[in-house]
């Protein structure tokens, strides 16, 4: 995948266009253009339900007012996957991450693995950001975009919110409650730490760590800040350890993804889709330097389809 700046009015791309064909549904039909749908199952179907066949209930947090989605790559997020109450393992990409009573797990699975016929990129943890002491029964579903979604924990003292969307290499982070605490999975190799900055590699794998401005990071394979006082943070895989990186990806972590949006036209002449994707952000840390506007990775078809810079390669399935 490669990575790209991206700002307000990101990238452009060219899709083939599908015609779908209206069909009836059973049931109250609201109408929407040439299309419908119904408010109401069809008779003898079924609402969701887990494979023994019993029902479920989306877990959302209070603040959620959005339709609920049924069929993403973060579904195992938002309704309980085989009775777990946090998640599955949730591609990313190129970030792979899964949840748990303790925070977000993260790792980067770049080299695949034949097993069964098939070639599988199994999850490989190096990371898990969370709070001290957080140990919440539950991951909820704050929010969503068109590509990326909040996810929030609160156990009755500590809470914490993350936004994870494909393409993105960071995670954002706000939290209350506790210190933040980032956990490797062996011991790492600290090659950076100053001013609430950490470039550390785990298992042959380069993350950065970003505090706000003045914050302290203390630890080795645990570690642990209260953010100079304040609720944020951010963390990135890296395609390398260079100090350069670190840099640049530092001067973006700080633009938090509040939301994503793809919207369309249509070129009736060239018989065209023109698809256009946009991250809002919100600058967190307003220190000099800092920029408000993230790195995305991209697909090949939409890579070929772009004229935005390339910057770094990262590998995913």
């Amino acid at each position: 995948m490669s990575l790209r700046v991206i700002k307000p009015g990101l990238f452009v791309f060219f899709i083939m266009l599908l015609f779908l064909q209206s069909v009836n549904l059973n049931g109250q039909s609201v109408q929407v253009g040439n299309g419908s749908y119904s408010t109401v199952l069809p008779s003898g179907a079924i609402g969701p339900s887990s494979s023994q066949g019993s029902p479920v209930v989306p877990k959302v947090s209070l603040s959620f007012n959005q339709p609920v989605q049924t069929n993403d790559w973060w579904s195992s997020l938002i309704f309980p996957f085989y009775g777990s109450q946090h998640s599955n393992t949730l591609y990313v990409l190129p970030l792979v991450v899964k949840a748990g009573a303790d925070g977000l797990g993260m790792g980067y699975t770049k080299d695949p693995v034949f097993a069964a016929a098939d070639y599988l990129y199994p999850y490989q943890q190096q990371l898990t950001v969370g709070v001290e002491g957080l140990n919440s029964s539950r991951t909820l579903v704050e929010g969503y975009g068109d590509w990326t979604v909040t996810a929030s924990w609160n156990d009755g003292v500590r809470s914490m919110k993350t936004t994870i969307g494909h393409g993105l290499p960071y995670a954002f982070f706000t939290l209350a409650g506790g210190n933040a605490k980032v956990v490797c999975k062996e011991t790492p190799v600290i090659w950076s730490n100053s001013n609430g900055v950490v470039g550390l590699t785990v298992a042959g794998r380069h993350y950065g760590i970003f505090g706000p401005s003045g914050s302290v990071w203390t630890g080795t394979t645990t570690l642990v800040s209260n953010l100079n006082g304040k609720d944020f943070l951010s963390v990135a895989i890296l395609p390398d350890n260079t100090p350069a990186t670190l840099e640049y990806y530092r001067k973006r972590a700080y633009a938090f993804v509040t939301g994503s949006t793809v919207s369309w036209t249509y070129d009736k002449q060239n018989a065209e889709v023109v698809t256009n994707f946009s991250y809002q952000s919100v600058l967190k840390d307003s220190a000099a330097g800092n920029l408000n506007g993230t790195l995305t990775a991209l697909f090949r078809h939409q890579w070929i389809n772009t004229n935005a810079p390339s910057l770094h390669i990262l590998m995913s399935p």
